[in-house]
């Protein structure tokens, strides 16, 4: 099961983090990123392979994660920053 926690916004992207309970108890997160409006909207999903004991403590990792990469002027339609 996959839960939405934070969502926030900073320039022209949206993000929301995500965390999945995985098979052996810990989280691994995840960042969804947006921008856009309309059909016009463009989106990506980062998967980091870290685990997690909580999470708290994942959605506090993707949620850095998504931050960085924005503030490094990426776009969500690059593969790479």
């Amino acid at each position: 099961m996959t839960s939405q926690h934070h969502q926030f916004s900073i320039g022209p992207f949206s993000l929301r983090s995500l965390s999945q309970r995985m098979e052996d108890g810990r989280y691994r997160a995840s960042v969804a990123i947006r921008s856009g409006q309309g059909s016009a909207t463009t989106g990506r999903l980062i998967r980091f392979d870290e685990r997690f004991d909580s999470d708290h403590a994942a959605h506090d990792y993707a949620r850095d994660q998504g931050l960085d990469w924005a503030r490094a002027g990426c776009r969500p339609d690059a593969f790479s920053c």
